[in-house]
């Protein structure tokens, strides 16, 4: 189980955080950003890599289920590019990931759709996969 949170923050400041100024963050009232500031200032958390995708999504409203399809997953370590419309990246060759996340119960409609023999069923970080290409 995992919960995932997001805010937004200002393109500026994203400039400012990639050349290292993330005292930028320490102004936000949102939660979710000052816990990034507080890493970042004391755990010295630093961008890395960029990570991209092409994303299909499917929702289905019984048990809140969110089927999602990633593909042409691709990375980059060049995080200056970061709001470029064109980033350098390298291709993860022959991986797409189908992701099923639900909250109440999963239907088994869609339990049966998913158990595709010889697949295996595990964790992925996109993040993690891309970060030394």
């Amino acid at each position: 189980m995992c919960l995932k949170q997001s805010d937004f923050v200002y393109d500026d400041d994203v400039f400012e955080l990639i050349n290292g100024n993330y005292d930028v963050f320490g102004d936000y009232e949102s939660e979710v950003v000052f816990e990034l500031y507080a890493k970042m200032k004391y755990q010295l958390l630093r961008p890395k890599n960029i990570v991209i995708y092409e994303r299909e999504p499917f929702v289905l409203k019984q048990g809140n289920v969110r089927v999602t399809i990633d593909s042409n997953i691709r990375g980059s370590t060049d995080i200056s590019s970061f709001l470029d419309d064109e980033i350098p990246a390298v291709k993860l060759f022959g991986c797409s990931i189908l992701e099923v996340k639900w909250d109440e119960y999963l239907p088994q409609i869609i339990r049966d759709i998913v158990q595709v023999k010889n697949v295996k069923a595990s964790s992925f970080s996109k993040y993690a996969a891309t970060r030394f290409v």
